[in-house]
Formats: structure tokens, sequence, C-alpha cells
């Protein structure tokens, strides 16, 4: 239903119930005929002007500001002549009984007059609707029940229940307008908090450009102090155990022979204790040996004779029976002896090990980087490692990327001429190209490099906790074969990688010595020899015949011809082959414990037999392995990647079984 229709509606004409929808867009719905204002249009009405509802709560009539406007604008000649004091006829108007009921209806709700006119739809002025209600009341015309009731209570435009929503509707307003002042507050609290935010950034940038900077030293300092301090203790520790081993074990003193001292070993009581007990060993043993022949010539003697008594008889039964005795003596007697050897090996792999830590602190002291010095503002010197011939190796710590390290010190001897030092700095430098560019988990990452002053520079390598494959095999000279074949196999899974590069690298040096032990793991280091070949290339030229170590070396590399020596990744094939002779028996298989000297000069290598010692027992598929590794024809010899893929190195059946 349209508003329009609402407008027009007249006598006691009866329309359809309003949808919900219409109630709420024309805020007035009808029943039976009669127009009644709905509860949003009397909400509306109140809100819009509360000051005339208090008014009128009064009991006072009086028109509001829009009111009088529209009465002015529609009905102006009236209002003249009320000016003028003119007396005019005013025309009868006449009201039907649903204007009537819609203007008491409206009063009743305490609407304003001009809301009334445009709520109700009616087609008259406020100034007509308030003079027919004015005649309304003074001739009670007004429907009695509903009229009576708005004469009763205290105020004559509302009812009570209407007066507690009002109340309810100031409530809701006040607290509504209590939330707005505490959002407006935290508002001005957020805002303020993004000022001290920019003013707290604004300052941070005004801030020094060194200032960071700073910080960032002062925390350096402390990161240093502390691992240096952590160094001395170790360093402290270290000094103390080779004392108390230096009485227990022995010591390294020096002796004089002639003009010259020389270093001499100094057992200790240990070791005095323990040779006195083999001396002691030995003479039990010959006496017991005396006792044995004297005891075989006096039954050798007795059985000679040809009476044979019942005292003879007697007498040979007591040699035997002292025979026995003396066996089961000398039984206990040797493996007293082999107690004694065992023990005496121990100490001598201990004192083995003392010996190198005496050497490495004394090396230490000597060195020039012992004062723990800071290299490049990032690498602090802690304890040394070990020593070679122009170079130290030192644990150090990373101040920036907060982690152990190793740092190689080349030292250039002072007295070389500037091409040796030339030729030395780019040797080396040649070598930190070839490092650095290999990453694998195989073998020892290299870092950095830089140089310190005109004479040293150093080389930044991967830190590895353990020791290398060379003092290992001096403390166990043989290694179990499932555990010497484990360390074979990651060798060549280094090697392999090297080879399968762009550029293959032979690294020409492999020896115990280089082959590193890092938390269980074999790592390969020391590409000092190292050998760049040319893409697609198979073989190259020797050029450093007579470098590398002599054991560990192919024949091919002890030719001598007018043409140049061609070699390939199979020079690293050969000399795994030795390191993995020499962890399985103990020795190397050409020339142990002879000197390079004499490889050399003997030829040794060039006219060496592969022989395979009765004891340890080794597999036969090991023996096939070394056999093929150490092929003297460097044609014949399988190349590295054919060895890391030789079904020997493959993880057997039996370990496929134990891994799952």
């Amino acid at each position: 239903m349209s508003p329009a229709d609402v407008g027009h509606l007249s006598g006691k004409e009866t329309l359809d119930r309003p949808t919900h929808e219409d109630m709420k867009s024309e805020k007035i719905f009808t029943v039976s005929g009669k127009h009644l204002l709905s509860e949003a249009a009397i909400e509306d009405a109140t809100n819009s002007d509360s000051e005339e509802l208090e008014s009128r709560a009064s009991g006072k009539h009086l028109l509001s500001e829009g009111a009088i406007e529209d009465a002015t604008n529609s009905d102006s000649e009236e209002l003249e002549s009320r000016a003028s004091n003119e007396p005019k006829k005013k025309r009868k108007i006449n009201f039907t009984k649903d204007e009537d009921e819609a203007i008491a209806d409206g009063v009743k709700k305490g609407l304003e007059w001009e809301v009334i006119v445009k709520v109700a739809h009616l087609q008259r002025t406020p100034n007509q609707i308030k003079e027919r209600w004015r005649r309304m009341k003074e001739k009670d015309l007004v429907r009695p029940a509903k009229v009576r009731k708005i004469d009763e209570i205290s105020s004559p435009y509302l009812r009570e229940d209407e007066t507690k929503a009002m109340d309810h509707i100031n409530t809701r307003r006040k607290e509504l307008e209590e939330e707005e002042e505490r959002l407006r507050a935290k508002e001005m609290d957020l805002h303020t908090r993004e000022q001290e935010l920019n003013a707290l950034e604004k300052k941070k940038s005004e801030r020094e450009p060194g200032r960071e900077d700073d910080m960032l030293k002062q925390h350096k300092k402390i990161i240093c102090e502390l691992s240096i301090r952590e160094a001395r203790q170790l360093r402290e520790q270290a000094r103390r155990i080779v004392a108390e081993n230096s009485y227990r074990i022995g010591k390294i003193v020096s002796e004089r022979h002639g003009t010259t001292y020389n270093d001499a070993w100094q057992d200790g009581h240990v070791f005095r204790e323990l040779n006195l007990r083999i001396v002691q060993h030995n003479d039990k043993k010959e006496e017991l040996e005396k006792v044995k022949r004297e005891l075989t010539k006096k039954t050798k003697r007795i059985e000679m004779m040809e009476m044979r008594t019942p005292d003879i008889a007697k007498e040979l039964e007591n040699l035997q029976r002292e025979r026995e005795s003396l066996d089961i003596r000398q039984a206990y007697n040797r493996k007293e002896e082999l107690d004694l050897m065992s023990e005496r090996e121990g100490l001598s792999i201990e004192k083995n090990k003392h010996i190198r830590e005496i050497k490495r602190i004394n090396d230490e002291d000597a060195s020039r980087w012992k004062d723990y010095p800071v290299l490049r503002e990032r690498y602090v010197l802690l304890t040394l490692l070990g020593k070679g011939g122009f170079s130290e190796v030192y644990k150090a710590f990373d101040l920036q990327e907060l982690m152990i390290v190793a740092c190689k010190v080349h030292q250039l001897n002072t007295m070389w001429l500037d091409k040796k030092k030339e030729n030395y700095m780019r040797h080396a430098l040649r070598e930190s190209q070839i490092h650095k560019s290999v990453v694998h988990d195989k073998i020892v990452r290299l870092y950095d490099v830089f140089e310190i002053d005109e004479n040293s520079f150093c080389t930044v390598l991967e830190y590895c906790n353990g020791q290398d494959l060379d003092i290992y095999l001096k403390t166990q000279p043989v290694i179990p074969e499932k555990e010497a074949k484990s360390i074979i196999c990651q060798i060549f899974s280094g090697l392999n990688y090297l080879n399968e590069s762009k550029t293959p690298i032979i690294h020409y040096d492999l020896k115990p010595g280089n082959i590193l032990f890092s938390d269980g793991e074999v790592k390969i280091t020391d590409f000092g020899l190292s050998k760049i070949m040319e893409e697609d290339q198979e073989v190259m030229d020797l050029t450093s015949q007579g470098a590398g170590t002599y054991w560990y070396l192919p024949p091919e590399c002890f030719e001598v011809s007018k043409e140049p020596i061609k070699i390939s990744s199979k020079v690293d094939v050969w000399s795994a082959g030795v390191i993995f002779y020499q962890m399985l028996y103990g020795r190397k298989p050409f020339g142990n414990n002879v000197s390079q000297q004499k490889i050399l000069q003997d030829k040794v290598i060039i006219n060496a037999q592969l022989e395979f010692p009765a004891k340890p027992v080794v597999t036969q598929q090991a023996k096939d392995f070394i056999k093929r590794c150490l092929t003297m024809s460097q044609t014949m010899r399988p190349d590295v990647k054919s060895c890391f893929l030789d079904p020997y190195l493959k993880p057997s059946a039996t370990t496929r079984k134990d891994k799952k």
C-alpha cells in the first residue's frame, strides 16, 4: 500500500493490513480504516524535536519553528490578517472522521502538528489540525476511551509506557555518547603513540652513522674476549696434561754431543716400571728354559740306562710330573709376555701422541701468531693445530659468521728472492682458486683467502674436529675391512665429484695425512698439488715431476722421457689403492719403511710387485679391488668413476637389510 493510498482514505472504508516492509517504509498502518502511527514514526518524531515534546508534556501547546514556517507558507493570508488585527471571515473547514482519529492518534503519540500532517498524509495545514484539535477537546468529539486516558495522565500527550521508552532511548543515547568518548580517547592515545613511534624512527635515522658500527664492534669484542678466554683455559689444560704425562710416560730432553745438542727421549716412571717387569719376565723365562733343558737331559740320561729298576721308574715318573708343571709355568709365562707386549704397544701409541703434543705446544709457543691475533678484524686465532714447512694451521673463530674455522697461515721465507716468493704466491693462489670452486660433503670447504702482509697470507678452511687418517693409522695400524671399506668408499665419492666437474681436477697428493675425519665422516683436503684438466680432456702433461709423496704415486709419475709425461685421474686411483692396502695390512704395499730418496734412486715403484700377506685375513673381493686400483699400466688401470661404481664398493645385500 502506497503513502498516497493512505492519504486519500476517507469515511469507513476498510483496507487490508500492510506488510512489514510497508509499515517500515511508510511508518503508518491502517486497521479497520483508521490511521495509526507505527513505533518507528513515533521514534523519528521523538528524536527530531524532543524539546517540543517536553513543552507539550508540561501542558503548553507550542508550535515549533518548522510548524510556524509551514503555517506561514501555507496560510500567509490568515497570519497577515492576525498580525494587522483586521477581522476576516473564516471559512468553515469540515474534517472527516478518519482525519479526526488520525489527529487524535498523533497527539496521543506526542507528535508535532507538521509531523502529524506528513505522517498521516492529511491535506491540511498544521494550523488547521491544531485548531481542529482545540475544537475537538472543547466539544469532546475525540473518542471517549482514548481521550480520557490522555486527559487522566500527567502529560496530555504521552502515556506511561511511552515515557519509559523515552527514558530508555535517552539512556542508550547517553551510553553511546560515553562509548564515543572512550573511542575518541583511544584514538587520541593511538595517535599519540604513532607520533612517538615516528619520533623514534626519526631519531634513529638521525643517529650518527658510525653508531651501529660501534655497537657491532663492541659485540665482536665481547665474543672475541670470550673465545680467547676459553682458548687460554684449553691451552693451560693441555700443558697440564703434558706435564703429567711427561712424568708418567716420558719427555724430550736435549743432549749434548760435542758442540751440538740433539733431542732425546727420556722414559717416565710407567715406562721404567714396564721395562723392569719385562726384564724380570725375560729372566724368569730364561730360568724356566734352563730348568726345561736340565729336565730334558736328565730324562734322556735315565732313559738310556739299560737296567730299569723300580727306583728308576719312579724317578722317570717324577721327572715327567716336573715337566708337566714346567709346561704350565711356561704357558703362564707366555701369556704374561703377551700382556706385557700389549701394554708396551699401548704405551708406545700413547707415547707417540704425547710426543706430537709436546712438539705442537713447542711450535705454538714459538709461533708468531701465539698471542690470539684477530686477522682481517674477523678471524681470531685460538689454538695451533699443526705446522708444516711454510704454514701453520690454527683453530680460529669467525666473528662474522659465528663459527669455528681453520686458518692456514702461509709464511714466506724472508730470505727468498722476489721471484721465488712470486712463484709461491702464484701457486698458493692457484690452489685457493681450485679449492674454492669445490663444494662437496666429502671435501673440506675453503671459505676465504686474504693477504696478511707482504710475506704472509691466510686461507680459511672448514674446521674438522677429528684427527687425520695418518694419526689414526699410528694408533691403530690395522683397520677392520668393513671400516676400511667405508673410508675408501667416501674417498672415492669425493674423487668422483672432482672428476665429474666441468673442468676435472686431479688431487695428485692423496695420502693418509690429507684425509681428515669430522664427526665420523671422511673429508679430503690439501689441494696444493692439484691439477686442473681442460673440458673433455682425458690426459694432461705432468709439469711438476718430483713433487708429491712417493709411496702413494703411480709408476707413470717416475718415468723418465724426453716427451712430457701424461697423467690423468688414474693417479688418484693408484693413491686410493695404496691407502686401502695400508689400512687393511698395517703397512704400505711398496717401499714400506724406505725413505723417499731411496724409492727414487732404486726405482722401487716402477719395479714393484704386489703381494698380499697371509695375516691379517682379508676377503678375496678386497684383494681383487686393490689389484685393479694398483694396476701398473696406466691405460689398463680403471678411472675414478669405474672404481666409484665398482661392485665391491656397493652396499652388500646384508648391509642393505641391516639398514632397513
